[in-house]
């Protein structure tokens, strides 16, 4: 068969294909990436044109956008020409050390994702659907925070038990502006909380799934003394000695040397009326705090972790592995690819380290088994410092080293 024949067979099946997808999604939502050696503002007009190509779209209702470190020298300027080139105002995001959409991760280059969306599909301030009495309870609230602010943005009690779904916002350059911006202008709090207002005709539906690739290396153990970030008694034992039980004895003194790639995983709650069976079942569905070893004191024998504990609180010591960092993903996206369908679109929020660099090679293991199961759905998202999501006794739960993504169906 020719080459002209061949091309023209593709060309007729991705053509099916894209009438099969406006079939299921009469409301078209698309993302794109530019990306180069610098940052320049035609990276995020070509980002943003794609997308509007991608989706059939003249213009968005509203734009989801994304950018590398390196434009936070002339910001506003920058969010006027991508509200220019979107046909919106109604521009939100913010900047990170790297980017994600379906198709590429950009962690190296200086570049735009951008994802846009319909007026059928609008994302919007979430204390303006408050307001209105349209803010849908059923979805999680998108929250972009910078570090200094992530404890007010996560914490935010204003729409009671609306749970939270959202990243921190990271920085490569060693400064303090971390710049998230809501209706094309910077955030003067340093945070923003958004959501969806979908057409009365679209029952659009969110599924979170986590994954913190980390190797148990204890069973789970009740905290009997602490103060802050130092722990003195855990299991009724000094720290220094469960671990020295739970790490091969080989590695205990690399250990006393490098104690921070240790993890303790630190349960929601505490122990109440001597009933744990709350915080030990948190535990089991992974649903904890991870903090790193960040100093010993042999002498006392006891530990300092990376974020403050308390007493009767449960925890276990872990490590960090890539291994089960795959198979875990892989599981929870087959498991979702299996029970849903019709998705229209995904957000990502994956932990800086755990990209490409965490598996090793050229390739970020995360972003290509969600090709593998969802190779048609657009994505976009970040490299974080930290990745919200729901826990099991709070609203919003922040987590470590992990991959967050909620992957939207109509």
């Amino acid at each position: 068969m020719s080459d002209a024949k061949l091309t023209s067979i593709s060309n007729t099946m991705q053509n099916s294909l894209l009438n099969d997808l406006h079939k299921k999604h009469p409301y078209k939502i698309a993302s794109a990436e530019k990306f180069g050696a610098t940052a320049k503002a035609e990276h995020i007009v070509d980002a943003i044109q794609a997308a509007l190509k991608k989706a059939s779209l003249d213009s968005a209702s509203s734009v989801l956008l994304f950018l590398t470190n390196g434009y936070t020298q002339d910001l506003k300027n920058t969010l006027k020409i991508a509200a220019k080139a979107s046909g919106t105002i109604q521009v939100y995001g913010a900047t990170a050390v790297g980017l994600l959409t379906d198709k590429q991760w950009i962690l190296d280059h200086e570049g735009a994702v951008a994802m846009v969306f319909p007026e059928e599909c609008d994302l919007q301030p979430a204390n303006l659907l408050d307001a209105q009495g349209k803010l849908n309870s059923t979805l999680p609230l998108i929250c972009l925070s910078s570090p200094e602010q992530s404890k007010v943005a996560i914490n935010h009690s204003k729409w009671g038990k609306q749970h939270i779904f959202g990243a921190i916002t990271s920085n490569a350059y060693g400064i303090s502006e971390y710049p998230i911006w809501q209706a094309s202008r910077i955030v003067k709090d340093g945070f923003l909380h958004a959501n969806f207002h979908t057409h009365s005709t679209l029952n659009l539906r969110a599924h979170t799934i986590v994954s913190q690739g980390i190797r148990r290396i204890s069973g789970n153990l009740l905290i009997n003394k602490a103060k802050d970030n130092c722990i003195t008694k855990v299991a009724k034992k000094t720290p220094l000695k469960n671990i020295q039980e739970a790490i091969p004895s080989h590695m205990y003194p690399l250990f006393l040397e490098q104690p921070y790639h240790t993890l303790c995983a630190v349960s929601e709650a505490t122990q109440t009326n001597n009933d744990d069976e709350g915080p030990l079942n948190a535990l089991s569905k992974d649903f904890y705090r991870l903090f790193n070893i960040v100093g010993i004191d042999e002498e006392q024998q006891s530990i300092y972790l990376s974020g403050k504990v308390k007493e009767k609180q449960h925890c276990f010591w872990s490590l960090r592995d890539n291994t089960i960092a795959k198979q875990e993903w892989n599981n929870s996206l087959k498991q979702l690819s299996d029970s849903i369908e019709n998705p229209a679109f995904a957000i990502l929020f994956c932990s800086e380290s755990r990209g490409p660099y965490f598996h090793g090679g050229n390739e970020d293991i995360d972003l290509e088994l969600y090709k593998k199961y969802f190779p048609n759905t657009p994505l976009i998202g970040i490299y974080s410092s930290g990745e919200i999501t729901k826990g099991a006794y709070f609203q919003s739960l922040l987590r470590r080293y992990s991959s967050a993504l909620t992957l939207y169906t109509f």
